[in-house]
C-alpha cells in the first residue's frame, strides 16, 4: 500500500489518506476471507486509489470475498459483480459491471448516478421483479427445507480459549506499538514510550 516509506512514523502523524491504506494495510496482515471496505478511496489521489482498487481485486481472485461501497463508478470495471442501490437503498442493479449501464439503459455513469438519485422507482421494480430476485427466493426456499443442524453436534470453542487468543493478539499488538515507539522517539525520556 506503499507505505513502507513511513515504517518508522507514528500514526498520529501520518495524512488521512496514509491513515485510510494504513488501516486497510492491518486488516490485510490477518488475510481475512470477508473485506469489507466503505468507500476506502476518499481521499486517495486517482494514483493511489486506482492501486487500491487493483490490490484489492487481486485479493479477491486468491479466494477472498471483498466488499466495496462507493459513491462513484470511476473503478467499477475492477469488480467481479456490482449491487447498484438507490438514494433510498433499494436495490436496482445487481450483475456484471460490462452491462450496467446497457441494463439501466443509460450511457455514461453520471446518467446512471443522476437516475440513482432522482428516478429509481422503476428499476427498483423490474429489479424485484427479475431473475435474481426470484433466484433467491428459490434457494432460500430451498434453505428451509434442509433440516436443521443439531447444535449439540457443532463443535464449540471455550470461551477461555477465545479469551487467550484475544490477550495474545493484543499483547503482540501491544509490544508491537511500544518498540515502534521506541524507535521513533528516541530522544524523548522512558515516560513518552508509554
Amino acid at each position: 500500500l506503499d507505505l513502507s516509506h513511513q515504517i518508522d512514523q507514528l500514526v498520529s502523524t501520518l495524512s488521512g489518506a496514509q491513515r485510510r491504506r494504513l488501516s486497510i494495510a492491518v486488516e490485510l496482515l490477518t488475510a481475512p476471507p470477508l473485506l469489507l471496505l466503505d468507500e476506502p478511496t476518499s481521499g486517495l489521489d486517482t494514483g493511489a486509489a486506482q492501486r487500491l482498487m487493483l490490490l484489492l481485486r487481486e485479493y479477491a481472485m486468491k479466494g477472498h470475498t471483498v466488499i466495496v461501497t462507493a459513491n462513484t463508478a470511476e473503478h467499477l470495471h475492477l469488480a467481479h459483480a456490482v449491487l447498484a442501490v438507490s438514494r433510498h437503498g433499494e436495490p436496482v442493479y445487481f450483475g456484471s459491471p460490462r452491462s450496467i449501464r446497457r441494463d439501466l439503459r443509460v450511457t455514461t455513469y453520471a446518467q446512471m448516478m443522476e437516475m440513482l438519485v432522482d428516478d429509481p422507482a422503476p428499476f427498483a421494480q423490474a429489479y424485484r421483479d427479475g431473475p435474481v430476485v426470484q433466484q433467491v427466493a428459490s434457494h432460500a426456499q430451498n434453505a428451509s427445507c434442509i433440516e436443521p443442524i443439531d447444535e449439540r453436534l457443532v463443535p464449540r470453542r471455550s470461551s477461555a480459549s477465545l479469551n487467550l487468543r484475544r490477550l495474545h493478539t493484543l499483547t503482540r499488538r501491544q509490544l508491537l506499538l511500544v518498540s515502534t515507539r521506541a524507535r521513533t522517539v528516541k530522544d524523548r525520556p522512558w515516560p513518552y514510550l508509554i
